[in-house]
């Protein structure tokens, strides 16, 4: 009787055309997937909205944001600039803020 039930799953497997193989995943099934990546078009309107917020921010923000893309640290950044590091990010922070009331970003 167990051979018969295994029997005629198989053939319900095959009639539906489905391969058993094709269920069980490899590891390499993650090569297969596309990369999730924005379109060109979400590209340049995120480039735009940071090339308008750098118009937007005042020379020492920028400096600040500047530096801090360079992978400094927020003591580094005052060192270069003077003032503390606290104080440097939260003139960063508070200027971020700003910019998004103004461009009524904020959600």
């Amino acid at each position: 009787m167990a051979r018969n039930k295994l029997a005629g799953r198989v053939r319900s497997e095959q009639r539906q055309v489905r391969d058993v193989r094709r269920l069980a995943a490899g590891e390499d099934i993650l090569d297969h997937v596309a990369a999730e990546q924005s379109s060109p078009s979400e590209t340049v309107a995120r480039n735009e909205l940071l090339e308008r917020l750098r118009t937007l921010l005042s020379d020492e923000e920028r400096q600040i944001i500047d530096l801090r893309g360079q992978g400094l640290g927020w003591d580094e950044v005052a060192t270069r600039m003077g003032g503390s590091g606290q104080a440097r990010r939260m003139q960063m922070s508070r200027g971020i803020e700003r910019l998004t009331r103004q461009l009524g970003l904020a959600e």
